[in-house]
């Protein structure tokens, strides 16, 4: 039964809540092949399929059941012993379910659409303790995640800026944001912040990175929260805060078990909202942050504040899947790849190969060596943490 919420915007419900049954039910799938509207979504898939086929085939040709499968009963076990146990909610439990029947039944959907230009798949959203079940043929999957990936993507950035000789580099970097008038504008703001640099703030910019490399930066700025201001976040031995939730349109309480947790989830809310947020935790980010580092990543957001967040994530894609995975393919043909926005999946055998070409082909690129952090999915990562 529907229920409807109270929430209503211009005289119309904007959601509905489904009461679930309180019996535990497998999802069953039925596509009818004369149903018109499974038509035109299967048209529409196929069609955002072929547009990634064409910007990344040498990922989406591992997209296939031919390679990708789950280990269903293991995984389905796995599911409804946690559900039983009372860890899962019914939406948790329901979104696995769905997970798991999908790659079973070889339904790999994939496309590169959007904003951000990352790869979007069946894996891109998949709970991370579903993939120890996950297979590459009959082989397991190793990731390579780029530690801290936004702040690294700012700290090279950063660095390319303030090196002489690396406007191509740059450029390049800008001609990889989606829209033009975007485009247009991130390069006019970033030409009027290196024309206003001052003496005093290149030292500040190279602390930032320093930070970036030889430290880990949310555990910096969760250290360097004053005291007083985590002692009105603290609750019942971690840290509780409202945050916006864009989906439903509200503020609503996260509770973290420490303060990186915390600073985690703040220093990416820094980055991504208006440079007028007024949030305490926002102005704790700016007082610990070089001052030279809140004045780039506010003349990026200068005229939209959507500019900066979209300038990072299309750099990530671009280094990850433009240059990095399609390199490396060149060279290992036969190497499976897959891409979950920062990280980069493959079996065990060609794990060490890929972590020297990350390494080289970013350093190479930005003029700083990032951090690779590998994953064994066959380990539960909940038994890791």
């Amino acid at each position: 039964m529907f229920e409807e919420r109270k929430t209503v915007f211009n005289g119309k419900s904007k959601q509905y809540k489904l009461n679930p049954s309180n019996v535990p039910v497998h999802i069953i799938q039925w596509f009818p092949k004369d149903n018109i509207i499974s038509k035109k979504n299967m048209h529409i898939e196929n069609e955002e399929q072929k547009r990634a086929d064409r910007s990344c085939g040498h990922l989406t040709k591992w997209l296939h059941p031919q390679y990708l499968s789950i280990k269903y009963s293991e995984a389905i076990n796995f599911v409804d012993d946690l559900q039983y146990k009372g860890d899962y909610s019914d939406g948790q439990y329901s979104k696995r379910l769905q997970k798991i029947e999908l790659i079973d039944k070889g339904y790999i959907s994939y496309k590169r659409e959007g904003n951000d230009k990352r790869l979007h798949s069946v894996l891109t959203n998949m709970p991370k303790d579903l993939r120890p079940y996950l297979l590459f043929e009959d082989e397991h999957l190793i990731s390579l995640d780029l530690k801290s990936s936004q702040p690294f993507m700012l700290a090279g950035l950063i660095n390319l800026v303030i090196r002489p000789n690396t406007e191509k580099v740059v450029n390049e970097c800008i001609n990889e944001i989606k829209g033009f008038k975007r485009r247009n504008r991130i390069r006019v703001n970033i030409n009027m912040w290196k024309e206003n640099l001052s003496s005093t703030d290149i030292p500040e910019l190279k602390a930032y990175i320093k930070i970036v490399l030889e430290d880990d930066i949310y555990d910096y700025v969760g250290r360097n929260f004053s005291t007083e201001f985590l002692k009105k976040k603290l609750k019942f031995g971690g840290y509780k805060d409202k945050f916006y939730c864009k989906h439903k349109e509200i503020k609503k309480f996260k509770f973290f078990n420490n303060s990186r947790d915390y600073a985690k989830v703040t220093f990416l809310e820094y980055l991504y909202s208006s440079p007028n947020n007024t949030e305490e935790r926002i102005k704790e980010v700016k007082r610990i942050l070089p001052k030279a580092v809140t004045d780039f990543v506010n003349i990026l957001k200068k005229n939209v504040k959507n500019d900066f967040p979209i300038f990072l994530q299309n750099l990530e894609s671009y280094i990850v899947i433009d240059k990095v995975t399609k390199e490396f393919s060149k060279k290992y043909p036969n190497v499976p790849l897959y891409t979950i926005h920062d990280s980069v999946a493959t079996t065990e055998k060609y794990v060490q190969p890929l972590q020297v070409a990350l390494e080289r082909d970013i350093k190479d690129f930005f003029g700083i060596m990032p951090k690779i952090v590998s994953e064994d999915w066959f380990e539960d990562p909940s038994e890791a943490a």
